[in-house]
């Protein structure tokens, strides 16, 4: 996991090259002007989606991991929650689905993280994470997740 404001994700180039293009995505403006949906970029790996949303009051419970791609989420009006648990032990609620390259998962609490706009989580394969939960007062979130594949 990584968690920084964006004007730092150029330090993160080196670990992961597709942070390249989700930068030069953030700084084109086009994300003022997008509406909800899924979006294709001109580098094969890198692909988002937008949308925007009602958070949650509480927490679901239920976490995702992913095998094949990083998970970037970056808020782009509003405040959301986001809660991670450990890798193991956890009780799988949904079996992995290649086509949605997701599981999902219970397990024991580990980090709870208060996301705001100019900032950015960062999360691996296998990183259990879960989002849309409400944080403060307004529960209307617009945001952007852009999925790097790191393997077929």
């Amino acid at each position: 996991m990584i968690f920084d404001s964006i004007a730092n994700m150029d330090l993160y180039f080196p670990a992961v090259p597709g942070l390249k293009k989700v930068k030069e995505i953030l700084d084109s403006g086009v994300l003022k002007k997008a509406v909800p949906g899924q979006y294709s970029t001109d580098n094969p790996a890198v692909r988002y989606n937008v949308m925007a949303y009602t958070a949650k009051d509480s927490k679901s419970g239920i976490f995702e991991i992913h095998k094949k791609e990083i998970d970037i989420h970056i808020l782009l009006k509003g405040a959301e929650r986001m809660e991670l648990i450990w890798r193991k032990p956890v009780t799988v609620k949904a079996r992995y689905s290649a086509k949605k390259d997701a599981a999902f998962v219970t397990g024991k609490a580990a980090l709870e993280y208060h996301a705001i706009p100019a900032c950015f989580a960062l999360f691996f394969p296998g990183e259990p994470h879960a989002s849309a939960i409400r944080d403060g007062k307004s529960s209307e979130v617009s945001k952007v997740v852009f999925k790097i594949l790191t393997r077929a």
